[in-house]
């Protein structure tokens, strides 16, 4: 195997190591019930807010993996049909950042 090729793979496998963890359904029912997040559609509501977005295309709960803080991830559809991705402190209900979705 090449050398560069080598090192690409190196690099990928220990940064894939360094993910954020996705939250399932079930685990963000038991954060809101205790407190820890905001309820999903608190959060989806202000991600639809920032854009004047009238659809979520998608959204995902994520728990950071260095800081141990939880986000909202959303994909919101603007009505020019734009996409939008939308980054939500969950614990907060604080805008992190929005950004039109490459």
């Amino acid at each position: 195997m090449k050398p560069m090729l080598v090192a690409f793979i190196s690099v990928f496998a220990v940064s894939n190591a360094f993910a954020d963890i996705n939250i399932s359904p079930q685990q963000a029912d038991q954060l809101v019930q205790t407190g820890k997040i905001k309820p999903l559609t608190e959060l989806e509501t202000t991600a639809k807010n920032q854009v004047k977005g009238t659809t979520v295309i998608y959204s995902n709960l994520e728990q950071d993996d260095d800081t141990g803080a939880y986000e909202y991830e959303a994909k919101v559809q603007d009505a020019q049909n734009i996409l939008w991705e939308v980054q939500i402190n969950a614990q907060t209900g604080a805008v992190l950042e929005v950004e039109k979705d490459d």
